[in-house]
């Protein structure tokens, strides 16, 4: 045989070689890309959850809030929240209950501010 025909044969045999790795390539660069579509969108979903949840989280520390301020208004006016009653023991039981909510409306303020609400 010639060289030059040893050479065009290694030479084709090169080419095939290299066109079948650049073939995987081609179809490995796809299928990342695939990838990282798929993981993109999936990020894009749980980033979503996650500002539903705080949005959701907010709302109801504003209400908790607002609950709190209408408990704290109630106490300062000195309106009795447990209830009316008329004898005696019960009048001390009301007392002491109305002492229990005061305590109970300084302990969730504190633990609001804690929490930054």
């Amino acid at each position: 045989m010639d060289p030059r025909g040893t050479k065009r044969k290694h030479s084709e045999s090169v080419q095939d070689g290299l066109v079948v790795e650049l073939t995987k390539l081609n179809n490995d660069s796809a299928n990342l890309n695939s990838d990282m579509k798929a993981a993109n969108e999936d990020f894009a979903m749980m980033y979503k959850s996650m500002t539903d949840r705080q949005a959701e989280i907010l709302t109801r520390g504003l209400f908790l809030e607002e609950q709190h301020r209408r408990v704290i208004e109630l106490l300062n006016r000195g309106e009795d929240v447990v209830g009316v009653t008329s004898t005696g023991d019960e009048e001390r039981a009301r007392t002491s209950g109305n002492t229990d909510i005061r305590k109970l409306a300084r302990e969730s303020d504190e633990s609001l501010r804690d929490h930054r609400v």
